[in-house]
């Protein structure tokens, strides 16, 4: 049997319907980092599965788009925050729980936004 100890699944999925899919697969009390991009607007948001809101609760209604635009830069800083909440995680101080930490490129600027 798998120990899940300290397991963290990281959602860089293009679309929603498989996040959901990976979202529903994974077992309770396990960490869920999600981050998104589009266009010059970037998300990550930390979710503690059966504690936290469900994943399609919080993105109800959302369409999947195709093609969407994304810059490499974003990409890397996005990935780079994914990262850090990953170890905050490993030493008990997840800093995105049930918080979006959005950013927006073009402007350089961020605000966050509670569940």
């Amino acid at each position: 049997m798998f120990d899940f100890k300290n397991v963290v699944v990281f959602d860089c999925l293009d679309n929603y319907t498989s996040r959901n899919i990976l979202y529903n697969k994974i077992p309770k009390d396990i960490y869920f980092i999600h981050a998104g991009l589009d266009a010059y607007i970037g998300q990550v948001i930390t979710l503690l599965k059966g504690k936290s809101k469900n994943l399609s609760e919080i993105f109800a209604g959302l369409n999947d788009k195709k093609n969407i635009p994304v810059t490499p830069d974003a990409v890397h800083i996005i990935s780079g925050i994914m990262v850090r909440e990953y170890f905050n995680i490993l030493k008990k101080e997840p800093k995105l729980l049930e918080k979006f930490l959005i950013i927006n490129f073009e402007e350089l600027s961020l605000d966050y936004l509670s569940l």
